[in-house]
């Protein structure tokens, strides 16, 4: 399930706050390393050093991202099944 399709799921609005923090921190991030990004390409340092830099930002980035990635995957998973937790079960 798309992250937008479980944030505009009906079911209890508290127990999407962890998934749109989450969510929120990833989109955070991803801002941050565009703007970073702009920034160094923009810099008057030459063009090894930026690489060197960017190669250390891109590292950096990764890491974070696949953390906050484990997570929001963690916490939609909790949540999906709880939500199946909560069904009425046919018999």
């Amino acid at each position: 399930m798309k992250a937008q399709a479980l944030l505009d799921h009906p079911s209890n609005p508290g127990d999407l706050e962890p998934l749109q923090i989450m969510l929120a921190r990833l989109a955070d991030l991803e801002t941050r390393y565009d703007v970073e990004r702009g920034r160094i390409r923009e810099s008057h340092a030459d063009d090894a050093l930026k690489h060197r830099i960017l190669a250390l930002l891109d590292l950096r980035y990764r890491a974070e991202r696949q953390s906050l990635v484990l997570r929001l995957a963690e916490l939609h998973e909790r949540h999906r099944t709880d939500l199946m937790g909560l069904r009425p079960t046919r018999h």
